[in-house]
């Protein structure tokens, strides 16, 4: 098994990411300039119900990486098994389309032609995961395709032959296609050997770990069938899902710390973990204050009807915070654990293992935010509140229910493997943020809302790229460790 290394593949998983965050925002840009409120509500809803459908594919997966990453060839056992359950999947869904789309009342046809997304969901996946176990940047190279050959082909289907709704469905269904094709072609030498029944049995075992956890996760996606069932309208997904684009762009800096799981299966120590942790900091600070300041603008790319949705955005650029520490907190909960590779192990030492005990804080978690929001949505129905003003409360309990849960995963993590917090080095990552605050704000002022989109791209641009030299100059002069970085990097480039 090909060593990993956690700066190196966290670097090309960050840098892939960051370009597909632009190609996916041109993405959105075009679908949300081009379809109806509406029609882009229906496409959040269409997005999850996919990946509900998705859901049994943990089964696999789940065990996949962490067998792969420790050397054990499953890579063909997992994929047979993953052509099953994708049939399977398929054909359920079929028989939940009609009433998905009664509840929204929209056509069956947008769903019927999204059907092709659920087998190819489950391949993705499947492929990530024996990725993820031996080389992780072949996941990034399997994005970075995805991201950028999306943005021509809905491109040319919404905009040039005006194919709206199914135009989108159309773009993603073939830019997964050629996703699976490339991730298969980095990762084929892995699928080799025979189908392994003694590991299948394995597997099926101890099922409900994976099921567990992938169920505490899933759980969190209800809460848009909550807002369905009580609103009857897709508008409020519309205004959460622009929201919900800015607050996905400050959660990017987590892909630095993407290798940081199946280093720590493959016998990582506490340095890696903060050496991952400062990669982390050094991002994710600066971009969630620089999105906080320019949210304004950024939902106005998207389209001047979102720009309502400014406060949501806010809010959920600090719950984006808080899925860093979660999810940076997850890795290495999960990445110390080691129950699995004792065979003698019984369904009470799985219970006791730390594979058992973050899905249950996950679950609590999730179970916490649902009964709220369904309480405070329901009275917000009777007393005929605006839909934008419901949309703002539930943010506000997610980013509320939350909280408590994401501080004690992370006190879960420092049990698990004693490490050092940085906190000079994320002082000074605040430090550097300072100036490029100043600069941007003195930006914005010179900003005119102009009703051509590109243009005001480009002002945006400008603007974003000032404030990160301003942060990156000042960090090199305040950082020590920074300069240490740019000059190794620099290094191994000539």
């Amino acid at each position: 098994m090909p060593k990993i290394r956690l700066r190196y593949a966290g670097l090309i998983a960050f840098v892939t990411h960051i370009v597909g965050i632009f190609t996916g925002f041109l993405f959105v840009t075009i679908i949300t300039r081009r379809l109806p409120i509406y029609e882009f509500g229906l496409w959040v809803w269409i997005s999850r119900l996919i990946g509900y459908f998705a859901f049994p594919a943990l089964i696999i997966n789940y065990w996949v990486t962490r067998y792969i990453a420790r050397g054990f060839k499953v890579a063909k056992t997992s994929l047979l098994l993953t052509t099953l359950l994708a049939s399977i999947s398929t054909i359920f869904y079929l028989a939940i389309l009609p009433l998905a789309s009664k509840v929204v009342n929209a056509p069956q046809f947008f769903f019927l032609i999204a059907t092709i997304q659920v087998p190819l969901t489950y391949f993705i996946y499947n492929l990530n995961s024996i990725s993820y176990g031996t080389r992780p940047q072949v996941i990034s190279y399997g994005n970075l395709v995805f991201e950028i050959l999306k943005v021509p082909i809905a491109a040319l289907m919404v905009v040039f032959f005006r194919l709206s709704l199914i135009g989108a469905i159309l773009a993603v269904a073939f830019a997964q296609i050629c996703q699976v094709l490339i991730v298969y072609t980095f990762i084929r030498s892995e699928v080799k050997g025979s189908f392994d029944k003694k590991l299948v049995k394995l597997w099926l075992k101890a099922f409900w770990i994976p099921m567990y956890g992938e169920f505490a996760n899933f759980s969190l996606t209800l809460d848009v069938i909550i807002i369905i069932a009580l609103i009857s309208s897709s508008v409020a997904l519309a205004y959460f899902g622009a929201a919900y684009t800015i607050a996905s762009l400050v959660c990017s800096p987590i892909y630095l710390a993407y290798a940081l799981y199946p280093k720590l299966l493959a016998g990582g120590v506490s340095k890696d973990v903060e050496e991952a942790l400062k990669l982390v900091m050094m991002l994710a600070i600066p971009m969630a204050i620089g999105a906080f300041i320019i949210s304004r603008e950024i939902l106005y790319i998207l389209n001047p009807k979102y720009v309502v949705a400014v406060p949501v955005a806010q809010v959920l650029i600090l719950y984006a915070l808080l899925c860093i520490i979660a999810s940076f907190s997850g890795y290495i909960i999960l990445g110390t654990e080691k129950v699995e590779l004792n065979p003698e192990s019984t369904v009470k030492d799985f219970v006791k293992s730390l594979l058992f005990t973050l899905p249950t804080i996950t679950l609590a978690q999730n179970i916490t935010y649902l009964i709220l929001l369904s309480i405070v949505t329901y009275f917000s129905t009777l007393f005929k509140i605006e839909e934008i003003e419901i949309v703002l409360y539930w943010v506000y309990i997610l980013l509320i229910s939350s909280t408590p849960f994401a501080f004690y995963k992370w006190l879960l993590a420092r049990r698990a493997l004693r490490f050092t917090i940085p906190i000079k080095n994320m002082l000074r990552y605040l430090c550097a943020s300072l100036p490029m605050v100043v600069v941007v704000q003195l930006l914005k002022y010179q900003l005119t809302y102009v009703p051509y989109i590109f243009q005001f791209v480009f002002n945006i641009m400008i603007l974003i790229g000032f404030g990160a030299v301003v942060y990156f100059i000042t960090l090199y002069l305040i950082d020590s460790e920074f300069r240490s970085l740019i000059g190794l990097t620099i290094s191994k480039l000539k």
